[in-house]
């Protein structure tokens, strides 16, 4: 990434980092990106969608290294639970149900008892750190939850995700997730291209009623990765020149001509962004940067140093 040292707000490491989650931010709206991840601006309560889903990656982890048995799952409950008690105390459970502790317990066995005889693939790596090379002294990280290998299919990834309904658009969203071709890229890179699939998205969906656990092939061909790369590189370029553009910006204009609003994702998935307000109400956000709004912090995130257990790539 090229980013000009001198901006109108405080330079950090970590703005010449990038990932398929960051990119994902970009292309839904470059403000919320220059919030996110230029000013590092973050909702201080904690998610508990994002806090119940990393607690699930845990234990599903669990699950995938040790093997589909009574007491991996008894082990992978323990890992879950240690995870989401450090944000969630026993008293919210019922705040949250389906998401709970107790539901993701049931989940769990629902989980063992489906695949236990389906799986033969053979589990190469959990929790993976990859950076892989995109073009012109670009490199892209992310974190692959399983890299699998069967017989029939291949190389492929196995990516756990949850849900609170089976919606049509939320299973057909994942054909073109600019996350999930990264993670085809990066096998087609470091794996045989003869040998790769794809991906493969391990559902798993938290009701009321009755949990529901479903895969989604995503196989990604190299045809359509060529289409992925050059739009990789294409959005990268505009994001070079919101930096450059950025660099341009002095706390007196009226407007930061840089980052550009996109207001037609401002609500996504029924929710409003966590900075909306602060969006609509900063024409400038250079301007009164060093002013952080109510519930907010501060928390610049380094893909580079989330916790993997190796790191595959250049």
């Amino acid at each position: 990434m090229k980013i000009p040292k001198e901006l109108p707000v405080p330079y950090h490491e970590t703005l010449e980092v990038m990932d398929s989650t960051k990119m994902q931010t970009y292309l839904t709206c470059p403000r919320k990106f220059f919030f996110e991840y230029v000013l590092g601006y973050r909702p201080e309560e904690k998610n508990h969608n994002l806090v119940f889903g990393s607690a699930w990656h845990k234990a599903k982890d669990i699950i995938f290294t040790n093997g589909y048995s009574v007491s991996s799952v008894e082990s992978a409950v323990e890992a879950f639970l240690k995870e989401y008690r450090e944000s969630f105390s026993e008293e919210t459970d019922m705040d949250f149900h389906p998401k709970s502790p107790g539901n993701a317990e049931i989940a769990l066995y629902q989980y063992v008892k489906q695949y236990a005889e389906f799986d033969s693939f053979k589990v190469l790596h959990t929790e993976v750190g990859i950076a892989v090379p995109i073009g012109r002294e670009r490199v892209l990280y992310g974190k692959m939850d399983a890299i699998n290998y069967d017989e029939m299919r291949g190389y492929f990834s196995l990516e756990t995700k949850t849900a609170g309904a089976l919606w049509s658009y939320w299973q057909d969203q994942w054909l073109q997730k600019f996350q999930i071709s990264a993670y085809a890229h990066f096998l087609y890179c470091h794996y045989p291209p003869d040998e790769v699939y794809g991906v493969i998205i391990d559902g798993s969906v938290f009701r009321k009623t009755e949990n529901q656990h479903i895969r989604i092939p995503v196989p990604l061909t190299v045809e359509y990765l060529e289409s992925w790369l050059w739009e990789a590189n294409l959005w990268f370029d505009r994001l070079e020149e919101d930096f450059k553009n950025l660099g341009y910006v002095q706390q007196s204009d009226s407007v930061m001509r840089a980052f550009p609003r996109n207001t037609e994702s401002c609500v996504k998935y029924n929710r409003m962004c966590p900075l909306f307000e602060v969006c609509h109400a900063r024409r400038n956000p250079v301007r009164n940067y060093d002013s952080l709004p109510t519930g907010l912090t501060i928390e610049h995130w380094d893909p580079r140093r989330e916790e993997v257990k190796i790191t595959l790539g250049v």
